[in-house]
């Protein structure tokens, strides 16, 4: 589903564009991290922050932050190393993303944590640059479209885009703000749901859906709700709107899972 994320999503890609996270070094953080390659925002971020953040060890979880060298540097992640993330001069500390695994994901004042995309630097460039930093939701998902399609998660986020009803969502467009799209999340959700979730709150069966897609709402849900968390909720909605809701092969496969 379009980071974590998510994980989302959970969290959250024109065609002609890619993402212009230097490989080499999101392989090199990713296996710092011990991040799992695994889709759900945003979303490669869904899968990979819910899951390496239950099973990763506290040093590992740490090091991404705080490890020196060239490429953890802000010169190669310009983005998460300015507002609104600071993930440098604030890093993400053992403590606080265990309480993300085993608490909740929002702030504790119940907003959306924009912190949680300095766990996954694959998103730079996509949804932590237009979704939050710059927005511009109409590249931010012609950009996650091409990182997750890429990354084999078309399955899974087209699913996840007609289960959700992401498709007929009438109040999100390309101008809804982050501020907006909580007031969105409470109408449907309901406040305390996505401000208490945790990413060690992911169903089971999640994983085994990945590469086959979502069979229920109950699966997809927990994405959607780790997206409002995680400040792209809105996001994740125009992704859908601009791709897998309009594209005819998946209209035919998923278009009935819109009558849940």
């Amino acid at each position: 589903p379009a980071v974590g994320r998510e994980l989302a999503a959970s969290c959250a890609v024109p065609p002609t564009a890619t993402a212009a996270v230097n490989r080499d070094t999101a392989g090199e953080l990713a296996a710092v991290l011990g991040l799992l390659q695994v889709k759900a925002g945003g979303r490669e971020s869904r899968g990979s922050l819910a899951q390496a953040h239950v099973a990763a060890p506290p040093a590992a979880r740490l090091s991404l932050a705080q490890a020196p060298g060239d490429k953890l540097q802000c010169l190669t992640h310009p983005t998460l190393c300015g507002e609104p993330f600071n993930c440098w001069s604030d890093p993400v500390s053992s403590e606080l993303s265990d309480y993300w695994a085993n608490v909740h994901v929002a702030t504790d004042d119940g907003h959306a944590n924009v912190k949680t995309w300095c766990l996954d630097p694959s998103f730079e460039d996509s949804v932590a640059k237009y979704c939050i930093a710059e927005p511009d939701l109409k590249l931010n998902a012609q950009l996650t479209y091409k990182h997750n399609a890429d990354r084999g998660y078309s399955e899974n986020d087209a699913s996840y885009c007609f289960l959700m009803n992401h498709c007929g969502n009438p109040d999100i467009n390309f101008n809804t703000t982050m501020e907006q799209a909580e007031a969105v999340c409470d109408k449907r959700f309901g406040h305390e749901r996505w401000t208490q979730i945790a990413y060690g709150q992911q169903p089971p069966e999640v994983a085994a859906q990945i590469s086959t897609g979502f069979t229920e709402r109950a699966s997809a849900e927990y994405w959607a709700l780790i997206a409002c968390a995680m400040g792209n909720y809105h996001c994740d909605v125009v992704y859908c709107k601009e791709t897998y809701c309009k594209m005819p092969e998946w209209i035919s496969k998923y278009g009935h899972l819109l009558k849940q």
